[in-house]
């Protein structure tokens, strides 16, 4: 069976946008063979070497604020570049809780006789392991004495949690200036300007040279004395052609694809694809998104794959597609589990105050049909 390679198509190329006034520095650019980024027209054009001979080719642009991936080519050296994406969104989405001390944590302080004081409280939330801020109302009785105290500690507010400590939030961009940076054998392209619920700071787009991967993210910043997230992300606007369609292994490792026949989807669809990867067919070329290997996950027990891919068909003529973090365990009764444990231990990613958080997606520049589980597809078994 042949399928095309599992890396990246963003879309077919779209109508060209007007884009809005708007600055670029290239004070911490410095030009090397097979690295290079140039700015026309207001459109700031990056090209690399790739894998295997690959040469690539990615336009961004932004238009009223929003910025936009224009075009991302590639050919094989001094060949004809292939087009395969154009006018792409980023799409992000968060969801944010109150992070908790727990009495894990507090009853070794209390048995020393440390009077538990804001500030200490302030220090060491951080690390809590059975803290589950979405989970609402929480007031279950404590699992080993290892939940958050219900009575409150310090300036802690206690037990039941309360619907309004849940904020929910899509990125919003009023961005005005692009930052072009050196670092090594990378380009990074930063888009200042992001609003994502509780965080605000910039998207940034990194290329590496030797190959085909991009990187796309939201790097921000909260003020939030005591938050904690989880995030959704992916691109918008990949057009639905003859042979388009989605493809993933599922936890069998089995082949399951599906296709752009059906209605509009009002909500994405979630896939419980084997080693968090989806790859979107085009003619051409593919795509294949997936987080990042090592710290997209907080502390679990329990290592069950809660669907952390997803696609979307937003009309009938384009789709989405990307990664996603779920908000809470699977019913334990399903593993034969009781329900005193339910989610217990969904504690979500820590934000400290001031610190940089970074929500990053992946994927892989490719055309041409090679045989199935070739290049990333292989790599993602190991």
């Amino acid at each position: 069976m042949k399928r095309v390679s599992p890396r990246i198509l963003l879309g077919a190329a779209g109508a060209v946008m007007v884009a809005s006034a708007q600055t670029y520095s290239m004070a911490n650019y410095k030009p090397q063979p097979g690295l290079q980024a140039q700015i026309s027209d207001k459109i700031l054009t990056l090209t690399w070497d790739g894998e295997k001979n690959d040469e690539l080719r990615m336009r961004l642009g932004v238009d009223r604020g929003m910025p936009l991936v224009r075009e991302i080519a590639v050919r094989q050296k001094s060949g004809v570049w292939n087009t395969l994406a154009a006018n792409l969104r980023p799409e992000f989405h968060v969801v944010s809780g109150l992070r908790r001390m727990t009495d894990q944590q507090l009853q070794p302080l209390k048995a020393l006789g440390i009077k538990i004081t804001p500030e200490i409280v302030g220090q060491d939330r951080w690390d809590a392991f059975w803290d589950a801020p979405l989970r609402v109302p929480g007031s279950e009785a404590a699992h080993h004495g290892a939940t958050p105290p219900a009575e409150g500690i310090a300036d802690q507010p206690g037990l039941p949690r309360k619907p309004g400590e849940i904020g929910r939030a899509a990125a919003s961009f009023d961005v005005q200036s692009c930052s072009v940076i050196t670092d090594g054998q990378r380009l990074e392209v930063w888009f200042a300007g992001v609003q994502l619920g509780i965080f605000s700071g910039g998207l940034q787009y990194t290329i590496y040279k030797g190959s085909n991967l991009i990187r796309q993210e939201i790097a921000a910043r909260t003020g939030e004395r005591a938050a904690a997230y989880k995030y959704d992300a992916g691109v918008k606007g990949m057009t639905i052609a003859s042979g388009s369609r989605v493809v993933w292994r599922d936890t069998a490792n089995l082949w399951q694809d599906g296709e752009f026949g059906g209605g509009i989807n009002g909500s994405p669809v979630i896939l419980q694809a084997a080693n968090r990867i989806v790859v979107a067919e085009g003619k051409g070329g593919s795509i294949a998104v997936f987080p990042p290997v090592h710290n997209f996950f907080w502390a679990r027990e329990i290592d069950y794959n809660l669907g952390y891919n997803w696609y979307r068909k937003d009309s009938e003529s384009s789709f989405s597609i990307g990664i996603r973090q779920p908000e809470a365990e699977i019913d334990p009764a399903d593993a034969g589990r009781g329900p005193e444990d339910r989610r217990q231990n969904f504690a979500l990613r820590s934000a400290r105050p001031g610190t940089l958080q970074r929500m990053p997606i992946y994927g892989s520049v490719a055309t041409g049909v090679e045989e199935t589980g070739s290049s990333l597809g292989e790599a993602s078994r190991d």
